[in-house]
């Protein structure tokens, strides 16, 4: 965030700012100009104003920003482990029919990259409970499933 985004009569708006890390430039503009104009038109356009009814609009962002960062390293996290890889690829299209809210992954992901939710939301989405039971349910699966097929690979004589 910028250290010095308003003074008496001037405000910075959009990227200059905050900005959310993905795809969402105009998403923080439109934010940070409808505060700035609630404040300059319900209030005054001083410095003090703005740091009241302004500052909030901008530290909420940022603060966006923290959950945004957690659920990317996550999900890059997801990416690089084999079994959790499979199992984001198993809720994404298999399992989305199964789960009591349909295509909470699938709208988890697309909400993730499109940036079209703040992402402290995403986030809180992400600790359903059934989702983690389930989920840790299918890993325990695939870890049998694979040590079943190695054990049937070594009794194998080729």
């Amino acid at each position: 965030m910028a250290r010095k985004p308003f003074a008496d009569r001037l405000v910075i708006v959009g990227d200059a700012i905050c900005t959310r890390l993905y795809k969402d430039g105009k998403g923080s503009s439109c934010m940070t100009s409808k505060s700035a104009v609630h404040t300059a038109l319900l209030y005054r356009v001083e410095k003090e104003d703005f740091r009241e009814h302004y500052l909030p609009v901008c530290k909420t962002l940022n603060r966006d920003n923290l959950f945004e960062r957690s659920l990317f390293f996550a999900n890059d996290l997801i990416s690089v482990i084999p079994s959790i890889s499979r199992l984001q690829l198993y809720y994404n299209i298999v399992g989305t029919g199964r789960f009591p809210e349909k295509y909470i992954c699938s709208d988890i992901f697309w909400d993730m990259f499109t940036g079209s939710r703040f992402y402290k939301d995403i986030f809180i989405r992400v600790f359903n409970l059934w989702l983690a039971v389930h989920a840790l349910g299918v890993i325990v699966a695939s870890f049998f499933i694979k040590m079943s097929f190695s054990m049937s690979g070594k009794n194998r004589k080729v």
